[in-house]
């Protein structure tokens, strides 16, 4: 449903700060709980990835 929103330009900035707070909340909540290295990698390499697409927008 979220990558439907992002590809509206006027709120994609919205959507992917709304995003960005989801993976850091999900990384922090992996961090504590059990070892699972693959959940950890996928929500760090999605956070740069969002956060790449958040320096890309114009303005």
């Amino acid at each position: 449903m979220l990558e439907i929103v992002l590809a509206a330009e006027p709120v994609k900035q919205a959507a992917l700060g709304l995003r960005l707070k989801t993976l850091k909340m999900l990384l922090n909540q992996a961090l504590a709980g059990d070892d699972n290295n693959y959940e950890k990698d996928y929500l760090r390499r999605s956070i740069a990835v969002t956060e790449d697409a958040l320096q890309d927008l114009p303005g």
